[in-house]
Order: C-alpha cells, then sequence, then structure tokens
C-alpha cells in the first residue's frame, strides 16, 4: 500500500494528496505534524512509501506520480470487457 507522509499544512503535500485522490489509488494518509516517524525523519516532506521504497524531493515524486499514472492508465485498460487494438495492430 501508499503511503504519503505529510504536514497539515504543506501545499506540496497537497498537491501529491490530490494527485492520490485523482488517479483513485489506495493509500493511506500520514500526518506527520506531531511527530515524524524514524522512516521519514531526514526527509523533506512530502513522503511517499511504496512498500520499500521511499520518495522525497519534487523531482523524485513527479516522476513517481507520473510512473504511476502510466502504470494505472495501463493495467486498468485491460480490466474491461473491451477489446483494443495494440501499435502493432493486433487485438486482443
Amino acid at each position: 500500500m501508499i503511503t504519503l507522509y505529510r504536514a497539515a499544512q504543506c501545499d506540496a503535500c497537497d498537491e501529491v494528496q490530490n494527485k492520490l485522490r485523482e488517479l483513485v489509488v489506495a493509500h493511506k494518509v500520514v500526518d506527520v505534524t506531531k511527530e515524524r516517524p524514524a522512516v521519514v525523519a531526514n526527509k523533506e516532506l512530502p513522503v511517499i512509501a511504496d512498500g520499500e521504497q521511499l520518495v522525497s524531493g519534487e523531482p523524485a515524486l513527479s516522476d513517481y506520480l507520473a510512473g504511476l499514472t502510466d502504470e494505472l492508465e495501463q493495467w486498468r485498460k485491460f480490466q474491461t470487457d473491451a477489446c483494443y487494438i495494440d501499435d502493432k495492430g493486433k487485438t486482443c
């Protein structure tokens, strides 16, 4: 499961949380305003934990969310009973 560690008053945190909501991906949000867990102690907020992977900093978060968007788009494309034609003209 994806966990977003964020501060209560943080514009960047709001943006990342909104993107996760927009993607309709299961995630947990942890407000670290009062106490910061050791896992994100020295990281710049917001921080995304995805399994063992920790992602923080604007460029890394942007890359992570772009990759997640692509992955979910591909996954959802084939989760219906519709048929698609791939780039080579083959059908499912």
